[in-house]
């Protein structure tokens, strides 16, 4: 069963354990994340979710372009949010709107 778009949360974690490990913590609370396999295919789904957790790698890429144009097309009285998981420390310059930035390593708390 798909959640409702307001309740959809996308996962965008292209190396390593993030992905599944964050998809994980959120389904032990309740959640249904959904894992996306990169930001060119979270793009067209920002308007059926409610959200996006995305590692700092996934932003880094030049795909990272495609969510730019995407957060862009949204009507004025939207404001997407996404969590980003980043390394202590290192930001990223761009500023994409609605950011959270989440340190990682994260856990349950």
């Amino acid at each position: 069963m798909t959640a409702p778009a307001t309740e959809r949360i996308l996962i965008v974690a292209p190396r390593g354990r993030d992905g599944e490990l964050t998809r994980a913590l959120l389904a032990r609370h309740g959640l249904a994340p959904e894992l996306v396999a990169g930001v060119e295919l979270l793009a067209p789904a920002v308007e059926t979710a409610g959200c996006a957790v995305v590692t700092q790698e996934a932003l880094i890429v030049e795909s990272a372009g495609v969510l730019d144009a995407a957060l862009a097309k949204q009507p004025p009285w939207c404001d997407f949010p996404i969590l980003e998981l980043s390394s202590p420390g290192r930001r990223l310059a761009r500023e994409l709107g609605n950011v959270t930035m989440l340190d990682r390593p994260i856990g349950p708390q």
